[in-house]
């Protein structure tokens, strides 16, 4: 529990950073690394520990004595429930819910039926339904309604590409398996 508290502490002082100091700024790259590292680092921080004590001297006798205490408490006592047991079950079959879930979503986005087309030397998949366009991956997909005497409108053709030229599903998806694993904190 205290790691949680350790991660919700370290990423709200790192994002406060960035609404304070870097939101308005226009460096597009180094405020998606800061927010990025601002993830990693707060996921990864909580789970070093520094220590600097010095052993203590090692009585033999003693030692012996607690290792004979321990194996004589093995005894066959009775299971009794555990909370920790329930709450591990809840978090895995929600966490197990929300994979499934993206997986589905992932599949679903590949499976959008349309015209495959290269535009610009760029796949594009031309839904048959009306969407609001997007990229994911490598590929732009977008409604038919968006395609004007065989053209696409530049400004949302330049938006889309320059989400698959800086491979931001690459951050997307690192961000939903954040999400999955972490949906608690999400959820508050």
């Amino acid at each position: 529990m205290i790691f949680i508290l350790k991660i919700i502490l370290c990423s709200s002082l790192l994002i406060a950073v960035y609404y304070l100091f870097m939101q308005k700024e226009k460096m597009y790259a180094f405020n998606r690394f800061y927010l990025i590292f601002s993830l990693l680092f707060s996921y990864t921080v909580p789970f070093i520990s520094i220590k600097s004590e010095t052993p203590k001297p090692s009585n033999r006798f003693q030692t012996t004595i607690e290792a004979t205490q321990d194996v004589l408490d093995l005894s066959s006592g009775q299971e009794s429930f555990n909370p920790i047991n329930l709450i591990w079950i809840i978090y895995g079959t929600v966490t197990l819910v929300l994979l499934t879930k993206t997986i589905f979503t992932i599949l679903k986005i590949k499976k959008i039926k349309g015209e495959k087309i290269i535009y610009k030397n760029q796949a594009v998949v031309l839904a048959d339904e009306n969407i609001s366009p997007f990229s994911f991956c490598n590929t732009i997909y977008l409604g038919k309604n968006h395609l004007i005497n065989n053209q696409i409108d530049p400004r949302i053709f330049l938006h889309e590409k320059s989400h698959i030229d800086q491979k931001h599903s690459i951050d997307l998806l690192f961000i939903e398996i954040l999400k999955i694993f972490t949906w608690f904190n999400h959820s508050l």
